[in-house]
């Protein structure tokens, strides 16, 4: 179970969890930019 959250605490999470999201993302692109074409 997750702790229940302030709604300040929550964006907080929030926002960590986009910026996560984002670095993934880019690790992904770049992953796929460096693989050569099968």
């Amino acid at each position: 179970m997750l702790p229940i959250l302030s709604p300040l605490e929550k964006e907080k999470v929030e926002e960590i969890l986009q910026k996560e999201i984002q670095l993934i993302n880019k690790l992904r692109d770049y992953e796929q930019s460096i693989q050569p074409l099968v």
